[in-house]
């Protein structure tokens, strides 16, 4: 008895072990399942964009029936001199991939491509039904036709100007500002971070019809200065992004550099600057990626004046152009998104440190 009893309690205390993994492994198996959605989410637009860009929709659709989603080509076989479409034809021996010769309404005729010379084969049935033979063929038709149909040179020189000269400006601005929050004290010092900070919230669509308005009193308007002046006080993202990295640098540094006669503004440029270069690189990072895709803002600065757009204006105005091509529309968006990948690929471990020093990731 007493060994009968031992042993279901054995049993029991295993069933409760096992309950108690099963309960410990649902947890991380939901997360990785929500990872995997909102991973797709976001990847299966590119894909499609990708996909899109790098194939000839005009063939493919002159080829007539249903096209594949991928980059392909209609398979053909030279005949006599024509080209003849190869469809899949239902056979007794199965699925063959034959050439129409002959249409018809009841039957046709076909050619083998494995044995041309055999002369046609008769199929009963209705040619219409049957498949094209698609297999995969990347293009870089609809990457040349698209640049040389849009003037990408102009639009590149205009999203890099606005683009480069707002991090130099945002850069500085948000260092100083970052600086005396991090390393002084003056009166009011926590209110007015936490009112910077909350900035951070404020959509930007409430700020823009009074600025769009600030301009045109001005004589700013149609021009690059309303694109580049704000970043000349500073973002409050990126001042609490190097708000944080700064004061995560011992304060001896600064005390060591003061002995040896630095003041402050010497202080900044030769301590903390060098040591703050991944938060920099992030900072950077997010502001020019921020201004190579900013849309609403421009366009309701540079209206009329399409020499000075920006490539997210370029590529909403061919929207009507291409839209019965999507693979030149989709090939626009890859020339587009090419210069901003280079970049993140080449300071992505600066990126990533910087962004985890600072806690941005948290």
């Amino acid at each position: 008895m007493a060994s009968k009893a031992d042993s279901n309690l054995m049993s029991l205390g295993s069933d409760a072990a096992l309950a108690r993994q099963a309960r410990r492994m649902i947890g991380p198996g939901l997360m990785l399942v929500m990872a995997g959605v909102i991973i797709s989410a976001f990847l299966l637009p590119l894909a499609y964009m990708l996909t899109t860009a790098f194939r000839d929709d005009r063939k493919m659709t002159e080829a007539g029936g249903e096209t594949p989603w991928y980059p392909a080509t209609a398979a053909s076989l030279e005949y006599n001199g024509e080209s003849l479409p190869i469809l899949k034809v239902p056979t007794a021996d199965g699925v063959k991939n034959w050439a129409l010769l002959t249409k018809g309404r009841e039957d046709s005729d076909f050619i083998d491509p494995a044995n041309p010379t055999a002369g046609p084969i008769n199929w009963k049935g209705s040619w219409r039904t049957l498949e094209r033979d698609w297999s995969p063929y990347f293009t870089l038709d609809s990457i040349t036709e698209s640049w040389r149909r849009v003037n990408f040179t102009n639009l590149f020189k205009n999203s890099l100007f606005v683009s480069v000269i707002g991090v130099f400006f945002t850069l500085i601005s948000c260092t100083i500002v970052a600086y005396g929050y991090a390393r002084f004290k003056f009166p009011g010092k926590d209110i007015l971070f936490w009112v910077l900070t909350a900035t951070v919230f404020l959509p930007q669509q409430v700020t823009w019809i009074p600025l769009a308005i600030f301009y045109s009193k001005i004589g700013w308007s149609q021009s690059y200065l309303p694109l580049i002046a704000p970043a000349l006080f500073g973002s409050a993202f990126e001042i609490f992004l190097l708000r944080q990295f700064i004061m995560s640098i011992p304060k001896e540094m600064d005390e060591a550099a003061m002995i040896d006669g630095a003041g402050p503004i010497r202080t900044l440029v030769s301590v903390i600057v060098p040591n703050i270069m991944p938060a920099f690189v992030a900072a950077a990072m997010f502001h020019f990626f921020f201004k190579w895709n900013d849309y609403f803002w421009p366009l309701i600065m540079l209206s009329g004046k399409e020499d000075l757009y920006t490539i997210p204006l370029g590529l909403a105005q061919l929207n009507n152009t291409f839209g019965t091509f999507p693979g030149l529309a989709m090939a626009s968006g890859v020339i587009a998104i090419t210069l901003p990948i280079v970049i993140f690929i080449i300071f992505q471990r600066y990126f990533m440190l910087g962004n985890v020093v600072t806690g941005v990731d948290k």
